[in-house]
C-alpha cells in the first residue's frame, strides 16, 4: 500500500504543476524600465516636445506621512531634479495633477494636511485650505506655493495651464471626515504670479483641457444625483430627467449625468454646456481638444443606451447584462456592467461627431487617454476575455488585466490590444510610447509592438503574483510558440536529473539566471524561479523565442522577490471562507467528501514558494529518495468564528516531494478527532512557515 500511496502522490503532484490549464499575441521587446522610485508614489506625469519626463505624486514613509513630490527626468530616465513641498510632524502632503508650459516650467496641485504648509511671499493663501497649487521653473525651483479652497476638503482632480501661465484647477471639495461626502465641483484659476485666485460658474468642474485661444473645456459630473449646471440653447442634450435605480422606497440615483463645457479663459461665460449621458450615466477619464475644437472624452458607462453614432467601431452595448428578482415582492430589476466608450463633441457642442462602445461581453473599463496624431491611445481594465483588439490572446486566468489599444481618429476602427503590467500616465510623442507605473517603477512602453505575456500567475493555485519566492513555481499565459505539428504541448521530463531550461528553441531568465521549464505549449508556460534571484529586491522575468518566421521575440514582467511566499496546490476553486487543497489520505485516495480521513490518520497536502530552506534545493533538480525532512517551521492555526474553533489537524512533517522539481513540498498533518462520530466534517485551518502565512487561507479536508 505504501508503494501505492508513493505513485498516486508522484502522479498527482506532477499534474498539479505540470498538467495544461485552459488556457490562451506574439511579440517582441516591447517594456522597459526607465526608473525605480522607492518610496515614492506617481500620481500624475506628462512628457514634452524634447522627451523629457515630469511626475507629480506623493512621498511614502511606513508611519503614512509624505511630502509633494515633484521630479523631472531626461529621456532615459535619469533624474535631473527631485523635490519634495510638504509641512512638518506627521502631515501629509501630496501632488495629485500636472501640467507643464512650453519653457519647461512645471504647475502642480493637490491635498494637504499640513498646518504650516509653506506658502510663498504674495501668492494666494485661504484661510483653513487643504489644497494647494504650486508653480516650479525648469530647475526645480518654487516659482509660487499657494493655499487654495477655503474649509471645505479641497481634492483637486485636473489642471491646465494657458498661454498666459495662468493656472487652472478643478476637482471636488467634499466634507473630509470619514466617510467623506463630495459637497460640490470647483474650478478655480490662479494668476501668473499665483497670487490672484478667480472662481468659475457654479457646479462646473471635472477634468481640463484649453485651446490656443485660452478657452477651457471641461468633462465631468454633478456630484450625487444633484441638478447640474444648465444646458445651452442649442445643446447636443439639455439637462436630463432624473432616473433612480433600486427598489421602490428604496431608490437612489443611477450613475452620474456627463457633460461637456467650454468657457471663455476669464471664465466669465458658458462658451457652451452639453450632456452627453443616459440612464446609468457615464464618468469621463479623459478629455482633450483638437484643433478644430472638438472635444474628445473617453471614460465607462454602464448606460446600454449611452449615445452612439452609427458608423463608429462599436456602436452597440455588448457588456453583461440582464434582470434580477429583487426587492421583497419579486420585481425585475435591470443590472448592467461596466463598458469603455469614446465620444467626439462638435466644436459647438450641437452634436456627436462619433461615439462607440469599447468593451467584450463581461466588463471593462477605461481609465486613460490620450489624443495624438496617430490615433487615439486608450488604456484600462478588461474583464473580458473577448475585449476587441485581444484576439484570443487572453485567457480567463489572467482577467481582469490591464490593457491598451488605439483607435483611429475617426473611431471606426482599433488596433490590436496589449496587456503591459502597470497602470498607464502618459504618452510621449517623441518616441510613440506610453509612460506607465508599476509599483515603485517607471516604465516605457511601445504599443505597436504585441505582448507575448498576458498575465503570471502561481502554478499551485493559480492567483496573479506581485511578488515570487526563489524557487517558486510559476505559469505565464499568453501566445508563444508556433507548433506547425501535433502535439502542441509538451511536457517536459527531467535530463540527468534536472529539468532542461530550453524548449523549442524557448527560455525563461530571471536576472539573467536561465529557469527550468515544466511545461511549455502555445498559450502557457509552467517554470520555476530560480534560487539565484534571492536576496534580491526584485527579478526581470525575460521569455525568449523564436517567431514563426523566425524572428527572436521577447518579453518581460518585472515583480519583486520575497524571502518565502508559500502556495498551497489547490484541488478546486475556492468559496468563501474555504479552500481546497489537494489532500491525500494515508491510503493515497484523494480526499473528499466520500472519501474522508480517518480520524488520527496522515493526511498529505503540498506546497511550494518556500524559498530557501534548509537542507538548500538546487534549482531545477528533481528531488530524490530518501525524501529530504525540511527544516520549516510550519505552524497550524485552527479556523474560528466567534469563541468557536474547528478542530484542526496537527502537523507532522514537511518533506521533499520525490520525483517532483525542487521546491514542491508535502506537508504532513494528523486528521484531528470527530466531534460528531458517524457523521463527515471539513477540518478547516490556516498554515503558516515562520512568520509568513499560506496565500491560501481556511485550506480544509474532510474526517470521518
Amino acid at each position: 500500500m505504501e508503494q501505492r500511496s508513493d505513485r498516486f502522490t508522484l502522479r498527482i503532484a506532477r499534474l498539479a504543476v505540470l498538467s495544461a490549464l485552459p488556457a490562451i499575441a506574439a511579440a517582441s521587446s516591447p517594456s522597459s524600465t526607465i526608473a525605480h522610485l522607492p518610496n515614492v508614489q506617481i500620481n500624475a506625469a506628462k512628457v514634452d516636445a524634447s522627451g523629457n519626463i515630469y511626475l507629480a505624486g506623493q512621498t511614502t514613509t511606513s508611519a503614512g506621512s509624505g511630502a509633494a513630490y515633484i521630479a523631472r527626468l531626461s529621456p532615459n530616465g535619469t533624474t535631473v531634479y527631485a523635490v519634495t513641498i510638504g509641512g512638518s510632524g506627521s502631515s501629509t502632503s501630496a501632488a495629485t495633477a500636472l501640467d507643464i508650459d512650453s519653457a519647461g516650467a512645471v504647475y502642480v496641485a493637490g491635498t494637504t494636511t499640513a498646518s504650516d504648509f509653506p506658502v510663498s511671499a504674495g501668492a494666494a493663501q485661504s484661510p483653513g485650505a487643504t489644497a494647494f497649487a504650486a508653480k516650479l521653473d525648469q530647475k526645480g525651483n518654487t516659482l509660487y506655493s499657494a493655499l487654495i479652497g477655503g474649509n471645505a476638503k479641497t481634492q483637486p482632480r485636473s489642471v491646465v495651464v494657458n498661454t498666459s501661465k495662468e493656472l487652472l484647477v478643478s476637482g471636488q471639495l467634499t466634507t473630509g471626515a470619514p466617510p467623506s461626502v463630495a459637497l460640490a465641483l470647483f474650478l478655480l484659476k490662479l494668476s501668473a504670479d499665483g497670487g490672484q485666485v478667480v472662481a468659475g460658474p457654479q457646479g462646473v468642474g471635472g477634468l481640463l483641457a484649453a485651446d490656443a485661444q485660452n478657452n477651457i473645456y471641461v468633462a465631468g459630473v454633478p456630484i450625487g444625483g444633484s441638478n447640474g449646471p444648465p444646458a445651452t440653447p442649442g445643446a447636443f442634450q439639455g439637462m436630463p430627467t432624473p432616473s433612480y435605480c433600486g427598489c421602490p422606497f428604496l431608490s437612489y440615483p443611477c450613475g452620474g449625468d456627463q457633460f461637456v463645457a467650454s468657457l471663455t479663459a476669464d471664465l466669465s461665460r458658458t462658451r457652451f454646456l452639453t450632456y452627453v449621458t443616459a440612464r446609468y450615466g457615464a464618468v469621463p477619464a479623459y478629455v482633450a481638444v483638437d484643433a478644430q475644437g472638438n472635444v474628445l472624452i473617453a471614460g465607462t458607462t454602464n448606460a446600454p443606451s449611452y449615445p452612439t453614432t452609427p458608423g463608429s467601431y462599436q456602436p452597440n452595448y455588448t457588456a453583461a447584462n440582464g434582470t434580477v428578482l429583487a426587492c421583497g415582492p419579486p420585481i425585475p430589476m435591470e443590472v448592467t456592467s461596466p463598458s469603455g466608450y469614446v465620444t467626439l463633441v462638435k466644436a459647438d457642442g450641437s452634436g456627436l461627431i462619433f461615439s462607440t462602445f469599447l468593451s467584450g461581453s463581461k466588463s471593462d473599463s477605461i481609465s486613460f487617454a490620450a489624443l495624438t496624431t496617430a490615433g487615439i491611445y486608450l488604456a484600462g481594465q478588461a474583464g473580458s476575455v473577448d475585449l476587441p483588439g485581444f484576439n484570443g490572446a487572453v485567457p480567463s486566468q489572467c482577467v481582469p488585466v490591464g490593457f491598451v489599444t488605439r483607435m483611429t481618429l475617426d473611431g471606426a476602427a482599433i488596433s490590436s490590444s496589449r496587456t503591459p503590467t502597470g497602470t498607464s500616465v502618459a504618452y510621449d510623442s517623441t518616441t510613440g510610447t506610453l509612460l506607465l507605473v508599476s509599483g515603485n517603477d517607471l516604465l516605457r512602453f511601445d504599443p505597436s509592438q504585441a505582448t507575448s505575456i498576458a498575465c503570471m500567475l502561481d502554478a499551485a493555485d493559480l492567483s496573479p503574483v506581485t511578488a515570487v519566492a526563489p524557487g517558486e513555481l510559476l505559469s505565464m499565459f499568453g501566445r508563444f510558440l508556433h507548433f506547425e505539428t501535433n502535439p502542441s504541448a509538451v511536457t517536459i521530463s527531467p535530463i540527468n536529473g534536472s529539468f532542461p531550461v530550453k524548449s523549442h528553441g524557448l527560455g525563461i531568465v530571471a536576472n539573467q539566471t536561465p529557469a527550468p521549464l515544466l511545461y511549455v505549449s502555445e498559450q502557457q508556460i509552467n517554470f520555476q524561479a530560480p534560487y539565484e534571484i534571492a536576496g534580491s529586491p526584485q527579478t526581470n522575468v525575460t521569455v525568449t523565442y523564436s517567431d514563426v518566421n523566425g524572428n527572436s521575440v521577447s518579453d518581460s514582467r518585472t515583480l519583486k522577490v520575497a524571502a518565502s511566499n508559500p502556495v498551497a496546490f489547490l484541488a478546486q476553486p475556492s468559496i468563501v471562507n474555504q479552500t481546497f487543497p489537494l489532500a491525500l489520505n494515508a491510503d493515497g485516495t484523494v480526499n473528499s467528501q466520500t472519501h474522508p480521513a480517518a480520524a488520527g490518520s496522515v493526511v498529505t497536502i503540498f506546497v511550494d514558494g518556500l524559498g530557501l530552506t534548509s537542507p538548500p534545493p538546487g534549482t531545477g533538480l528533481v528531488n530524490t529518495s530518501p525524501p529530504s525532512v525540511l527544516n520549516v517551521p510550519l505552524v497550524v492555526t485552527p479556523y474560528c468564528v466567534g469563541t468557536f474553533c474547528n478542530p484542526a489537524p496537527a502537523f507532522v512533517s514537511a518533506s521533499s516531494l520525490v520525483g517532483s522539481i525542487s521546491g514542491v513540498t508535502q506537508v504532513q498533518l494528523h486528521a484531528p478527532a470527530n466531534p460528531r462520530p458517524g457523521f463527515a466534517f471539513r477540518a478547516i485551518f490556516s498554515l503558516s512557515a515562520g512568520s509568513t502565512a499560506v496565500r491560501d487561507t481556511n485550506l480544509s479536508f474532510w474526517v470521518q
